[in-house]
């Protein structure tokens, strides 16, 4: 399966229109960031791709086939999702949170074998918690604990990652980790390539690490293209309200909100 796409996609709640003919789609070996203000439909379309928020119409497919059409435990090993604010309840061990992403892979009953506990410390390592692997998650801080649920996605090993603000409770030291563990599932997954669909609030890290955005305004995509082509002025100022400044150093780009612009 090379690629997972929503093809015009629409759907509503409480008699809202959250999502009106929404279609792109995440290739392996891609990293896609989704942009867009508060409440303009990011969180409901990655809830969409990942089969949690039926659509009233379009389709959502992995490679050919419908999501819908595909095992529960199959859909578990394709897609990765770490929703908005995730937060443990049960005070397990660090350890056995991350070894829980390797249940899609096994029966139940069966026991951790040799593959899962590879699968787990190399995913401690990535997030950078395997010093925490012995506490109870709940008595973590706010950034632990995703990095945490993070090392559990990266367990998985999923063909395509969906991961809805990652970086969003994180010091820049791990903003920059977690972005660039993510895209690196997009340049290796184990000698494979994978694809990953992230929400980012902060422009500058969608500038740097993704390869193509997907901007959303009132649950409709209004530009989608490569960073240098979606961060440009008209479009900050039509769907974020504001006037940025853009700025060149080595080769990068980066973007700066310099002030609103009057209502």
């Amino acid at each position: 399966m090379s690629a997972l796409t929503a093809r015009e996609i629409s759907l509503s709640a409480d008699e809202r229109l959250l999502l009106e003919h929404v279609s792109f789609h995440v290739a392996c070996g891609e990293l896609v960031g989704l942009i867009g203000p508060n409440g303009a439909g990011k969180s409901t379309l990655m809830r969409a791709l990942a089969g949690l928020a039926p659509c009233q119409a379009g389709a959502v497919l992995c490679g050919d086939r419908p999501l819908s059409e595909l095992a529960p435990a199959q859909r578990a090993r394709l897609l990765g999702y770490l929703p908005q604010g995730a937060i443990p309840h049960w005070p397990l061990p660090v350890e056995a949170v991350v070894e829980l992403g390797r249940l899609p892979h096994r029966r139940w009953w069966q026991a951790t074998t040799a593959a899962d506990r590879l699968a787990v410390e190399r995913a401690l390592g990535m997030a950078d918690v395997h010093h925490l692997r012995g506490r109870p998650v709940t008595q973590l801080s706010g950034g632990e604990r995703l990095r945490v649920l993070l090392a559990r996605l990266f367990a998985t090993d999923p063909l395509f990652i969906l991961a809805d603000e990652p970086v969003a409770a994180l010091d820049p030291y791990h903003q920059l980790q977690i972005m660039e563990l993510l895209r690196a599932h997009t340049r290796e997954r184990q000698a494979g390539r994978g694809g990953v669909v992230v929400v980012l609030h902060d422009l500058n890290l969608a500038a740097r690490f993704c390869d193509r955005l997907v901007l959303l305004a009132n649950g409709r995509v209004a530009v989608t293209g490569a960073p240098r082509e979606v961060l440009q002025p008209q479009w900050l100022r039509a769907v974020y309200g504001v006037e940025p400044r853009l700025l060149e150093s080595d080769g990068e780009f980066a973007v700066v909100p310099w002030r609103r612009l009057p209502d």
